[in-house]
């Protein structure tokens, strides 16, 4: 699956610098947001 394998590799390496390993029972906490004005180019 592509979302796996793309932040399975991000968080090995994130958590390669505080000695850490990644894990599939590892807590991810997931944010969604919407944009709620956007500005104009002048």
């Amino acid at each position: 699956m592509y979302w796996r394998d793309v932040h399975q590799t991000f968080f090995k390496k994130e958590l390669e610098n505080i000695d850490q390993e990644f894990h599939y029972k590892l807590p991810i906490v997931c944010e969604r947001f919407q944009l709620v004005y956007k500005r104009e180019d002048t």
